[in-house]
């Protein structure tokens, strides 16, 4: 029988889906096709379960044709280990050529509680065996383009635990601009933009404490900044100098593989 010691990082979890690329973005602007990451719909799922992946995009050439290629790694020690899966015999492409894919982990699909058996025991860095009911982490990866253009790598991190109280992505209910109720903007003009998550969506960690959140904020024509850190939900947002319709992005993650997207249009007029 085949023993898999499984690569743990011990330090600082991947918190979000990573986007690389030749010539890659200016982290806050979106020009041209961007990818934001990829939401994992549940992050966290039991053996027997299913995920959908959703690749949160934005495009500043609407109409333009994507491609999309998805495959899961069942082992893969995240960004410890460049992302590379371990052993080719884990490693699935997904059935999708759009912008979502579906992860079947169950019986029908992967079978994962098979392979965990048929590899098994697998054991962390620390030489200490890993339970389905103390979970592990498998990555999605995503390599998408526009128009023939450059090809962008994505990877999500998924984590399979038997047991329950499963992670669930954060929700948000809207972003506000302080002190309007219009969202409306003069050109070149600084306002606050609070992004309102709804708190029963906040779950616990494993170590007792409540997820603190983390905020990536991007816009196509503003510029957004976030002198507090990403973990204030709370920023800058100063408006472009030409009148028109501005979009602001707003990526929400949990820590443990939760996330959301919110999109939010601003109208720049005099």
């Amino acid at each position: 029988m085949m023993h898999l010691r499984l690569l743990v990082c011990v330090c600082l979890p991947v918190m979000f889906s990573l986007a690389c690329g030749p010539d890659f973005d200016d982290e806050k602007r979106i020009e041209g096709y961007r990818v934001l990451g990829i939401q994992a719909n549940p992050p966290e799922v039991d053996p027997d379960g299913q995920v959908s992946l959703t690749v949160l995009e934005h495009d500043t050439e609407p109409g333009r044709a994507r491609t999309y290629a998805w495959d899961v790694c069942l082992l893969n020690p995240g960004d410890i280990g460049g992302f590379q899966c371990l052993d080719d015999r884990l490693e699935f492409p997904l059935d999708s050529t759009g912008p979502t894919a579906t992860v079947d982990f169950g019986p029908a699909g992967l079978n994962v509680r098979a392979l965990f058996e048929t590899f098994g025991p697998v054991r962390g860095i620390d030489g200490r065996e890993i339970t389905l009911e103390d979970g592990f982490e498998v990555y999605a990866h995503l390599v998408s383009s526009a128009d023939g253009g450059r090809e962008i790598s994505t990877y999500k991190r998924i984590r399979i635990r038997d047991g329950e109280s499963l992670n669930r992505n954060p929700t948000v209910t809207g972003i506000e601009i302080t002190d309007q109720t219009e969202a409306t903007v003069k050109p070149g003009e600084t306002v606050e933009l609070t992004i309102v998550v709804d708190e029963s969506t906040r779950d616990i960690r494993p170590d007792g404490l409540a997820e603190i959140y983390n905020f990536r904020w991007f816009a196509v024509g503003g510029g957004v900044d976030d002198g507090f850190g990403p973990q204030t939900a709370v920023i800058d947002y100063t408006a472009p100098k030409d009148t028109g319709e501005d979009l602001i992005f707003v990526v929400v993650r949990d820590g443990q593989g939760g996330s959301v997207l919110e999109t939010f249009a601003v109208t720049v007029a005099e």
